[in-house]
């Protein structure tokens, strides 16, 4: 009995340590990521050394670099790319939020999308239409959601593709990408042919 109590502690101490080493090699590994005074090759191979952390602090950290204009927009693809790789839902959560945020720059919106979309295309289906939708959006992230909806599956809501390119209250890149979009999905007729014809003649 006496022997078997100070196996467990031995063993729950290795684990402890382990724990504890991890955590020292992750914060070593992320400050090296931080430090703008290295190369980017070696900002990169520190994050490579971050992909299988799931501690939620290191990916705050991360989509902090990634919301960072001034950081070089290689590193912050990669830090996109961790964070769909990553298995932690507080990555998903970190994306959504930066994708939230209206008063982000459009290009760090779109990455936040293309991210979102990559790990779970069917859990941000419905957030992808309303930022279709959405007229309060600027185009840019609008017309980002559209092409991603162009490489999805039905079933649609009534009308949700016709009115996107049809109605002339919307911005024209909004209703090139619709037009675009149907054609990829095989919802495309000489009618939309003949549309997108007359709107790049007359875009008013």
């Amino acid at each position: 009995m006496i022997r078997k109590a100070v196996f467990a502690i031995l063993i729950l101490g290795m684990l402890c340590l382990i724990k504890a080493g991890n955590g020292a090699s992750s914060e070593a590994s992320l400050e090296k990521a931080k430090n703008t005074l290295r190369s980017i090759a070696e900002r990169k191979t520190a994050l490579d050394e971050l992909r299988p952390v799931q501690d939620p602090d290191v990916l705050t950290d991360l989509a902090g670099l990634l919301r960072n204009l001034d950081e070089p927009v290689v590193l912050r693809a990669h830090i996109v790319e961790i964070l769909i790789e990553s298995k932690a839902e507080w990555a998903f959560l970190e994306l959504k939020k930066l994708l939230d945020e209206a008063s982000l720059p459009s290009e760090t919106r779109r990455m936040a999308l293309y991210g979102l979309w990559k790990r779970d295309p069917e859990r941000i289906r419905m957030e992808l239409m309303s930022l279709a939708k959405d007229r309060h959006e600027v185009p840019e992230l609008r017309v980002g959601a559209i092409g991603y909806l162009g490489q999805a599956e039905g079933p649609w809501p009534a009308g949700f593709w016709e009115h996107l390119h049809t109605s002339k209250s919307e911005a024209v890149p909004v209703r090139i990408a619709a037009l675009g979009s149907m054609e990829e999905l095989g919802l495309w007729t000489e009618n939309h042919h003949a549309a997108l014809s007359q709107m790049i003649q007359d875009p008013s």
